[in-house]
């Protein structure tokens, strides 16, 4: 069984369009302080949902960000978790990170940081705690 599904970020085509469309999730970016308006905020999720649209949520403030290892992925994490918790997305789903660039071999032990410091801060689920 095949399910389509589709991943925007500025251009925000609405539940009915995406209903229509045939597509049944959609993957949305998380909100932050400075996302220029990409990240998915309260209405559009109550519209998704309204539409029987599934969310998804990832994580991305600039596409290289992954390069910059341990602490940038924790950092970013804690940013996300706060995104997600501000509109009520439910705690029990995974947030994704992105690395939207043409990474190769050379990239990859900073990736793997990225990868352990965001997996740092956001355990079993989503609780990881404050400090």
């Amino acid at each position: 069984m095949t399910v389509n599904g589709l991943d925007y970020s500025w251009g925000k085509p609405g539940g009915a369009a995406i209903q229509e469309a045939g597509y049944a999730f959609a993957m949305r970016y998380t909100a932050y302080p400075g996302d220029g308006g990409k990240g998915l905020r309260e209405p559009e999720m109550s519209d998704l949902r309204e539409h029987g649209i599934s969310i998804g949520l990832v994580f991305e403030s600039t596409a290289g960000r992954p390069q910059e290892g341990y602490a940038a992925g924790e950092m970013d994490a804690r940013l996300a978790v706060a995104g997600a918790a501000s509109i009520g997305f439910p705690d029990d789903r995974p947030i994704f990170f992105a690395v939207d660039f043409d990474a190769n071999f050379s990239h990859w032990p900073a990736i793997d940081a990225y990868a352990d410091g965001y997996g740092s801060a956001i355990v079993n689920g989503r609780e990881w705690q404050w400090e």
